[in-house]
């Protein structure tokens, strides 16, 4: 089992219409599946806007790396976007409207990855989920309610043409009851011996 992260669920908010893009969000190194996921864009020919963190001089190498395979994907019919955002203090309101406005979250993790913080911060935004498999992803997502899980690139495929089966305020009501920040808390402290209960103040 994995213990979850917890996210602000009220600065995550939902809001505004989605559009027909999807995105990809994370550091450009290999195992964020980014090669994957612009293997998804150009079979299905998606627009996708994949969104870089860059907060280490080697990512911008790594993504410098993967550039062909962006060229591929729009030779094949993709539109893919790569958008670089800072570190730095408008990060989070960044990250926050482009979940809110794209049509799905892309997060083929290829390594165990030990949980998935950018996927608990888009389904706070009621932005649904396609993920791999790989480590606490199948923990995350709920099959088919909150988004889909897949073992394989041609589930990925197919979970392309299902998304609009997923409703936004499942996403939305599961990330509030499973991840917000003081139900986290409180999980972490009944792992501890002897706290019980915590009286959290008032807002």
């Amino acid at each position: 089992g994995v213990y979850p992260w917890g996210t602000d669920t009220d600065f995550f908010t939902s809001g505004g219409e989605r559009e027909d893009w999807w995105l990809f969000l994370g550091r450009p190194t290999i195992n964020k599946g980014l090669p994957e996921t612009l293997w998804l864009a150009a079979e299905k020919k998606l627009h996708l806007k994949a969104v870089i963190g860059i907060g280490h001089p080697s990512h911008q190498q790594e993504i410098d790396d993967q550039m062909h395979l962006v060229e591929e994907a729009n030779a094949a019919g993709a539109h893919v976007e790569i958008i670089v955002i800072p570190q730095g203090r408008h990060h989070h309101t960044l990250k926050r409207e482009f979940y809110r406005r794209a049509k799905g979250f892309i997060a083929f993790f290829t390594s165990h990855e030990p949980f998935g913080l950018t996927t608990i911060e888009a389904l706070s935004t009621g932005c649904p989920v396609v993920s791999s498999a790989k480590g606490a992803l199948p923990e995350i997502i709920q099959e088919g309610k909150t988004g889909f899980i897949c073992k394989t690139k041609e589930d990925m495929m197919l979970a392309v043409d299902k998304i609009g089966e997923i409703d936004s305020k499942n996403c939305r009501d599961d990330a509030v009851q499973r991840f917000e920040a003081r139900v986290w808390a409180q999980n972490l402290i009944n792992l501890l011996p002897g706290l019980g209960e915590v009286k959290w103040p008032g807002p």
